[in-house]
């Protein structure tokens, strides 16, 4: 006759918990906002300096996804006017804001706001609309925010 072992209920909930939260925060990372929560964030500011709000660009979003994940072995302000190109964008001038964090993307914006640089462009009144994106790499954000005329 085999061994049977029986679990009490109140354990056996307790670990589908405890496996379940595990689950959890394994999948969860950290926490990204959606490109509407920044366009928010970026328009807030700009109505605070008496600026014109931006248009939320998809094909911004496009390039700055590709600068997010190329900003995780080279962090350098170039070429991003060909992948504007690329992506169809007929702009007379492109920008960004680009960074890496280990914490939070609100982390980045208080970098931002407290960088002259990037505060600078955040506000510049040229700009007409905005792209987002994060890319996550062992536990680093790698952000980037394009700007066009």
């Amino acid at each position: 006759m085999a061994n049977r072992v029986c679990y009490h209920p109140e354990t056996m909930l307790a670990f589908v918990k405890f496996i379940l939260m595990l689950m959890m925060l394994v999948r969860s990372g950290p926490t990204v906002p959606e490109p509407p929560a920044m366009l928010t964030r970026v328009n807030d500011l700009r109505a605070e300096y008496g600026l014109a709000p931006l248009e939320y660009d998809q094909r911004l979003e496009n390039v700055a996804v590709i600068r997010s994940r190329e900003i995780v072995t080279h962090l350098a302000h170039e070429h991003f006017e060909v992948l504007g190109a690329q992506q169809g964008i007929q702009a007379e001038w492109f920008g960004e804001n680009l960074a890496r964090h280990d914490i939070s993307v609100d982390a980045v914006w208080q970098m931002w706001l407290d960088s002259p640089p990037h505060l600078a462009n955040l506000l510049d009144p040229e700009w007409k609309a905005m792209g987002f994106a994060v890319h996550e790499e062992g536990g680093i954000l790698y952000v980037a925010l394009e700007f066009r005329t």
